[in-house]
């Protein structure tokens, strides 16, 4: 009996040292930093929860370049708004070479039937025919990456209208357009009329500078142009811009035709709207993947998840085992011991695998099909320290698809309301780090 005791305390010792690890502060006290993890929020708990066990893939968008008026969305059959976007038709502003002055340019594609041939007989314009093909070009190669139809590809001719001005100083900065221009005529989906493009290409695919920033742009508001979307490498440039414009004018900044894709595409016309403003989905392959957008500016939101990317690659590689989770089902509370500080716990754990996708600089996150985890530590240590008693309370969970996340907080509040502690209850907040969740239960 006494060996029984001391083994028992020894066991008492080991797990009330391991409540008091960093990692298992951070299951009871789950704070995002600076530098590390993701934080976010969603609609529907349940929703998100049932999304992401359905091992759907999801990724996450800076909400700097979120689509604002809902209006411009396709629904789920993808129907252009005709009034509203035209397809294989974009706007830019060039400096004319006869008049040295800004002008409001459309640059127009069309489909019929044929052999893959860019059609482009124009007058005068022999010289840029070689520009444009070589853009049409890249585009069949990426045609998998931005979900074109195959029989868009090889069955399909694309005839381009032309520049029809004198834009011999300006061919580079239509790159951008005209290639975006192109998937929209091959995808079949509009862009939208009071939006324009200015930026060239550079052979990594990276977005090159224009000149006369500034006068382009301020052209493009008093032409009425409501979104614009430019090179970041000019973004310095644009400092002197009169308030009316930068007050009214909402400046896009890309680095990459991957940004402007997801921009201009895959935030916009190939997503389907749900019940909630923060869910969409974007359809790709006929697989659902879920867009999340976050607070985050776009550099931070590459930074974090790079470092995350990273960290989960080599723990695995190292351990053999992968800590990284989704945190959600969170409830506040304080600590007698120390009430000034408001302690934030997530209650389940998601274990998530993340990959890089087609696109630069998005990760793609999916469940992992393993066993989803509830926060024991947390159970524990209120035992310990608010003497609760969850004894009715399920720790464990036998089948993850009818494991209900509303439904366990809601028991969790109800264990609680009467303990003469204040415990709140998040049902929105996601958390995205990592956590030695399998520590305490070993």
């Amino acid at each position: 009996m006494e060996k029984k005791s001391v083994v028992g305390s020894m066991i008492t010792s080991a797990r009330n040292h391991l409540l008091d690890t960093s990692f298992n502060n951070r299951m009871i006290n789950s704070k995002i930093t600076l530098n590390k993890g993701l934080s976010f929020s969603v609609e529907d708990l349940d929703s998100f929860y049932n999304l992401v066990i359905k091992k759907n893939p999801f990724s996450f968008l800076s909400m700097e370049g979120k689509k604002k008026d809902g209006k411009l969305l396709s629904d789920s059959k993808h129907i252009s708004n005709k009034s509203l976007e035209k397809i294989g038709a974009i706007q830019t502003v060039n400096i004319l070479s006869t008049t040295n002055k800004p002008s409001l340019l459309t640059l127009k594609f069309t489909i019929d039937d044929g052999d893959s041939q860019l059609i482009y007989n124009t007058k005068g314009e022999e010289k840029h025919f070689e520009v444009v093909k070589k853009l049409y070009e890249d585009v069949k190669k990426d045609f998998t990456k931005f979900s074109i139809l195959q029989d868009n590809i090889y069955n399909k001719n694309i005839n381009f209208s032309g520049f029809k001005r004198q834009i011999d100083q300006e061919i580079n900065s239509n790159q951008l357009p005209l290639y975006l221009a192109i998937i929209s005529v091959l995808r079949g989906e509009g862009i939208p009329k009071d939006y324009a493009f200015l930026g060239g290409i550079n052979k990594k695919q990276e977005i090159t500078s224009v000149s006369s920033i500034e006068e382009k742009l301020s052209f493009a508001y008093e032409k009425g142009v409501k979104k614009i979307f430019i090179p970041k490498r000019n973004k310095k440039e644009v400092k002197n811009l009169s308030a009316e414009v930068t007050n009214n004018l909402d400046i896009v900044y890309l680095s990459t035709i991957d940004d402007a894709v997801l921009a201009v595409f895959d935030m916009l016309n190939t997503v389907q709207t749900s019940s909630d403003e923060n869910d969409f989905i974007l359809s790709k392959n006929k697989q659902p993947q879920k867009i999340f957008y976050v607070n985050y500016n776009q550099e931070d939101l590459k930074s974090r998840f790079d470092k995350i990317y990273l960290n989960s690659k080599r723990h695995i590689e190292e351990q053999g085992i992968n800590i990284l989770f989704l945190s959600l089902a969170f409830v506040q509370w304080k600590n007698p011991k120390n009430p000034d500080e408001e302690i934030n716990s997530p209650l389940v754990f998601l274990p998530v695998n993340i990959e890089t996708s087609n696109y630069k600089n998005v990760y793609k996150l999916s469940y992992d099909n393993s066993e989803v985890l509830l926060n024991k530590s947390l159970m524990k240590k209120l035992e310990l320290d608010l003497a609760l008693d969850f004894s009715s309370l399920k720790l464990d969970v036998s089948d993850e698809t009818e494991f209900n996340v509303v439904e366990y907080l809601n028991q969790f509040r109800e264990l609680t309301k009467d303990s003469g502690f204040d415990f709140s209850i998040d049902y929105h907040s996601v958390h995205l780090s990592f956590y030695s969740c399998l520590l305490y239960t070993s």
